[in-house]
C-alpha cells in the first residue's frame, strides 16, 4: 500500500486572502499558529443564495444544499473543525456561528474535538424584524454562536457596553441609592460571606454594563452604511465584540469562511493580522477591494490562489466564472 504523501506545511501569511476549498488551505498552514478563528459556514438551510449588487453587474450565487442530509454536513464540518483545532494556538479561541437548523449537531462535535470543559458559551444574537403570528410556531430571531477554547489559559477580555443613565443602573439592580459624606452616590453590592460593599454608581457608569451570552445587535439592512448587498453579511458590531474580547492588537485573527469579509475589515481596524479564506474568487475580490479602502490603498492585500489555467477556470461554477470574468473587466484586472 503506498505512503499517504506529507502534507508540506508554508511560512504562515497574514494580510492575504485564500480563494480556494478552506480544508486543502488550512492543511498547508502551521499548527498553533492562530489566536482567534470565527467562521460563518453554510448553515444547512438547503437554499440556494442569489444576489446582485454594486452597479447590478456583480452576481453571488452558491447553494447550501446537502443531498446527503445532515449526516454529510456534519461529516463535512467535522474535518475542517479538526484543522481549525490544529491552528488554534494554547491560547487561542474559535467562534462558530450557526443557526438553528444544525447547531446542536455541530455543538457534538465541537464537545468532542475542542473537549467539554474547554466550551464556554452558546452566545445568543438577537436581532430585530417584523414579526407575524405563525400558525404552529414562533418566529425565529437569533442565531447561535458556539465560543470555546482550547485549552485553560485562554486569551479573553470581559466586554461591557455603555449604561444609557444611572436610573437605567439602579433600577436593574433594584436596590436603594445612598450618598456618602462626599455627596457622592452609591448602593450595596454583595461582596461575598455576607459582607456588603460600597458600589459607587460614578464607578459604574465609567466601567458600563458586562455583557451576557444574550447579544441585541441589529442585522444588515439595505439602509445600513454597511450594506454590500452580499448574502449572509453580518454586522461589524458583532465581530467587533467577538474580536475585542478574545484577541490582543498584533494577535492573528482567521476567517475561512470569510465571504464579502466582515471579520478580516473588522480585524484590521482594530490592529490585528488577519487571513482569510472563501471558494468565490467574487468574494475573495469584494475582501480585496474592501479591506484595501480602509488603507487608503497604502497596503496590498493578495489574492492566493486565484484561478488562472483553463482547468481551474473550468472546475468553477458557471455564475462565477461569470462574475469572475465580469468583476475583471469593471475593475480593469482582465
Amino acid at each position: 500500500m503506498p505512503k499517504k504523501k506529507k502534507k508540506v506545511e508554508e511560512t504562515l501569511r497574514t494580510g492575504v486572502i485564500y480563494c480556494g476549498d478552506n480544508i486543502e488551505v488550512m492543511e498547508r498552514l502551521p499548527s498553533e499558529s492562530i489566536d482567534l478563528i470565527y467562521v460563518d459556514p453554510p448553515f444547512f438551510s438547503n437554499r440556494q443564495h442569489e444576489v446582485i449588487w454594486g452597479n447590478g453587474a456583480e452576481l453571488r450565487s452558491f447553494a447550501d444544499r446537502w443531498m446527503g442530509g445532515i449526516k454529510h454536513y456534519v461529516n463535512w464540518m467535522r474535518e475542517r473543525l479538526m484543522e481549525m483545532h490544529r491552528l488554534l494556538k494554547p491560547a487561542g479561541s474559535i467562534y462558530v456561528h450557526l443557526d438553528w437548523r444544525a447547531v446542536h449537531y455541530i455543538k457534538c462535535e465541537m464537545d468532542r474535538i475542542f473537549g467539554i470543559k474547554n466550551f464556554r458559551n452558546e452566545i445568543i444574537w438577537h436581532y430585530s424584524g417584523w414579526n407575524k403570528i405563525l400558525k404552529d410556531h414562533f418566529e425565529n430571531r437569533n442565531d447561535s454562536i458556539l465560543f470555546y477554547g482550547k485549552g485553560d489559559e485562554q486569551v479573553f477580555f470581559g466586554y461591557t457596553i455603555p449604561w444609557d443613565s444611572e436610573d437605567e443602573y439602579v433600577k436593574i439592580r433594584k436596590q436603594k441609592v445612598r450618598t456618602d459624606v462626599d455627596g457622592r452616590k452609591y448602593v450595596l453590592s454583595d461582596a461575598g460571606g455576607g459582607k456588603r460593599i460600597k458600589r459607587y454608581l460614578a464607578d459604574a457608569m465609567r466601567e458600563g454594563r458586562p455583557v451576557d451570552n444574550v447579544w441585541d445587535i441589529d442585522k444588515i439592512n439595505n439602509s445600513s452604511k454597511e450594506f454590500l448587498g452580499y448574502p449572509t453579511q453580518k454586522p461589524e458590531a458583532l465581530l467587533e465584540r467577538i474580536i475585542k474580547a478574545s484577541s490582543n492588537e498584533g494577535d492573528i485573527v482567521a476567517d475561512f469562511f470569510c465571504g464579502c469579509g466582515t471579520t478580516l475589515a473588522v480585524a484590521e481596524r482594530l490592529s490585528r493580522r488577519w487571513l482569510g479564506c472563501d471558494v468565490s474568487p467574487t468574494a475573495c475580490k469584494l475582501v480585496q477591494r474592501r479591506v484595501s479602502k480602509l488603507n487608503k490603498g497604502s497596503r496590498k492585500f493578495e489574492i492566493i490562489g486565484m484561478p488562472v489555467t483553463i482547468d481551474e477556470l473550468k472546475k468553477m461554477e458557471p455564475f462565477e466564472f461569470q462574475n469572475h470574468i465580469i468583476v475583471d473587466l469593471l475593475h480593469g484586472t482582465c
